[in-house]
């Protein structure tokens, strides 16, 4: 892959996506560079490959490293058809499908601290306390004159 090669990138299903499950669940098993990477590719179509390198302060042996590691973990496939690539992105798994996959959560066993994890882990926490949000009809208020004018002219 050379920094003047083209590429696109394919999202047909505009990948669903969890910032947060991604960040705690994904990062420590691909690091920096393919998040970073992962995360450029999702608003990105077309261009050269020197897009990626610049943007990102990669070398062309790091970008290779970050599609490798993406693609094991089925982030994206890649297509070469040199000099032009292709780039499909595929959604990261849910919190609940990640650790239903015992070679994820095995290989994120492997990288972090196991207490961490687990809370990590641990179902989302609901708010405790009683509510005091307000509605919207508390705090905004039409004026009835105007509202009465839109209306004449509507009829």
């Amino acid at each position: 892959m050379l920094a003047g090669d083209t590429f696109s990138v394919v999202n047909s299903d505009k990948t669903s996506f969890d910032a947060e499950t991604f960040t705690l669940l994904y990062l420590p098993l691909i690091g920096r560079d393919a998040f970073a990477l992962y995360q450029l590719m999702r608003t990105s179509k077309s261009g050269k490959i020197t897009f990626f390198l610049e943007y990102l302060n990669f070398g062309p042996n790091h970008l290779e490293e970050a599609l490798d590691q993406l693609s094991a973990l089925r982030l994206i496939d890649v297509y070469d058809n040199h000099p032009s690539y292709t780039f499909e992105l595929h959604s990261p798994k849910n919190r609940e499908d990640f650790v239903q996959d015992d070679f994820l959560k095995q290989l994120l066993l492997s990288k972090v601290n196991p207490s961490y994890i687990e809370k990590l882990l641990e179902s989302d926490e609901q708010p405790k306390g009683q509510k005091i949000s307000k509605k919207f009809y508390e705090i905004y208020h039409l004026d009835a004159e105007n509202l009465s004018i839109k209306q004449e002219k509507n009829d």
